[in-house]
């Protein structure tokens, strides 16, 4: 199996949960400098999607239906869709938008339903955060590496937060 087929449950999450820039390294922060709750949330959602990955209980279906829940709930899938489409986000109809942000949903959920048979226990480790503080809120990014069964790093992926009065 290839190293790009191993990484795809990660990744795909990663992106589609709203947060992430992959493959972005970073210096590590001084601990001032770090949003440890920010970290804990990731890491939190990260246990929670690796784990639902790794129920052998569970149906392609329940996984693509949970899988699902957690974009609807922690992905900002507007801010996603205004990003993917750039300069035309401006250019097309409400409706259009509110269509291709529907449609981004459920490709994300295609994607893990499609993919689902190919995790193999992958996991996520929170590895440092930094804060751009801003007026009225703030971007934490939240750095991570995707590690394999054997603790390998496989790939590195940067979440992006946005944190107004504590909550993100």
């Amino acid at each position: 199996m290839s190293k790009s087929v191993k990484v795809w449950a990660m990744g795909a999450l990663a992106f589609l949960m709203a947060f992430v820039t992959p493959g972005l390294a970073m210096a590590p922060a001084d601990a001032a400098d770090r949003d440890l709750a920010a970290e804990t949330w990731v890491q939190d959602l990260a246990t929670e999607a690796t784990d639902l990955l790794g129920n052998p209980d569970t149906t392609t279906d329940q996984v693509a239906a949970e899988f699902q829940s957690l974009l609807v709930e922690h992905a900002a899938l507007r801010s996603i869709g205004r990003s993917a489409l750039g300069a035309y986000s401006r250019a097309i109809s409400d409706g259009d938008f509110d269509r291709f942000v529907a449609l981004l949903e459920q490709y994300g959920t295609s994607v893990v339903r499609s993919r689902f048979s190919e995790y193999s226990g992958q996991t996520i480790v929170v590895t440092g955060s930094s804060v751009d503080a801003r007026e009225n809120f703030a971007y934490v990014n939240v750095d991570s590496d995707v590690l394999d069964q054997n603790g390998d790093v496989m790939a590195s992926v940067r979440w992006l937060l946005i944190r107004r009065e504590g909550e993100y």
